[in-house]
């Protein structure tokens, strides 16, 4: 399955209705050509996930910003929308269904669900309209939420749910629990605001989400690292825990506790629910903490409101969680309040300056300049 551009040849049998279509090919256990398909409208129809249907045809996702013509038979409520078509086991189109807001929707992935219907998961930049019912965290055009979709056996929209913070969120997958509800997981921009009651450490984290089966929020967790997270993807393991498989470019730091080793890494960890590992101590020393001046061009001094930990460390890192500078200070006196810190050989541009300790951290934002 994929989407394409080109006219009947090699493989193709069939030609394109409009720009980029969907692209569907069967083949047989060793890889062997049964059939293909090609499903699209008079304009961009972009193809990203499918499932087998219960009765052994196939569901296939993606998002459209056709209106009737060609296989698609319902208009766009917005700019892009959920496009879905069922097909038999040869191929043949069933029905297709779109969902979708004023403004812009991405449909990324779908799982079957134990009705016999599936949940669709993608981002959202719509207000309530068409059919999206709930607003997100960010009403402006530029933010986007977690928009998930649930459909029945023929495709008609049983309900849908919005998740998200004030800044951008975005989906990598969606599987149903044991009992019945869903874990849905992807990247986040956001501090903790809207569903999303964790801030990051580093600039965009694994955010996971699970809900009940009607799709009622229970609760979330931000998978903590220093570094630039990508494809965030959380699958259940037992009843009380789950697996998170991502990208990261941090080193150690968060819930990473291996250095990196290399630009990014595959990296995995396990969560479980009672376990008191998987619950770091987030942003204790919020208020406490200030830097000046900022924007800075050499010296930079960081002041607590109060005493110092008996020992804590200092760290810069870029925007991509790359580690720039790092130091240990040891309180030396009961009046160690503040640090100067030289940052003249930085580049400009903007960077994090984060005070841990053994069991907390704050993170500050700062401007390097040259004048």
């Amino acid at each position: 399955m994929r989407l394409l551009l080109s006219p009947i040849s090699g493989d193709k049998t069939q030609a394109n209705q409009g720009a980029w279509d969907y692209w569907i090919v069967r083949t047989n256990s060793t890889g062997v050509k049964i059939w293909d398909k090609r499903f699209g409208g008079l304009e961009d129809d972009f193809a990203t996930c499918m499932d087998l249907t219960a009765d052994g045809g196939y569901l296939i996702g993606g998002y459209s910003k056709s209106n009737p013509g060609g296989d698609k038979t319902e208009p766009c409520q917005g700019n892009w929308d959920y496009w879905v078509v069922k097909v038999n086991d040869q191929g043949g189109k069933v029905w297709d269904k779109t969902f979708g807001g004023n403004y812009t929707d991405w449909l990324f992935t779908m799982t079957k669900t134990s009705d016999g219907g599936f949940m669709l998961g993608g981002q959202s930049f719509s207000e309530v309209s068409g059919d999206k019912s709930e607003p997100n965290t960010d009403p402006t055009p530029a933010g986007s939420d977690r928009w998930m979709v649930k459909i029945n056996s023929a495709g008609t929209k049983q309900w849908d749910r919005t998740f998200g913070g004030s800044e951008i969120e975005d989906i990598s997958n969606v599987v149903q629990t044991a009992d019945g509800g869903y874990l849905i997981s992807g990247e986040s921009y956001s501090p903790a605001d809207g569903e999303k009651t964790e801030p990051n450490l580093g600039v965009e984290q694994t955010w996971v989400v699970k809900t009940d089966s009607i799709g009622v929020f229970e609760w979330d967790k931000t998978i903590f690292t220093y570094g630039h997270d990508e494809a965030g993807s959380a699958l259940p393991f037992r009843d009380d825990c789950f697996i998170v498989v991502n990208f990261t470019q941090a080193d150690t730091g968060g819930y990473v506790t291996e250095m990196s080793r290399g630009v990014g890494d595959y990296w995995m960890a396990k969560f479980c629910k009672d376990d008191p590992s998987s619950t770091i101590e987030i942003d204790a020393l919020n208020n406490n903490w200030t830097l000046y001046p900022n924007p800075v061009e050499d010296l930079m001094v960081v002041k607590s409101k109060s005493l110092f930990p008996d020992l804590c460390t200092l760290e810069i890192t870029d925007l991509n969680g790359r580690l720039l500078v790092s130091k240990q200070i040891v309180k030396s006196s009961s009046t160690d309040t503040a640090i100067s810190l030289d940052v003249q050989n930085l580049p400009v541009g903007m960077y994090f300056c984060r005070i841990k300790d053994s069991k907390a951290f704050r993170t500050l934002k700062f401007i390097k300049i040259e004048y």
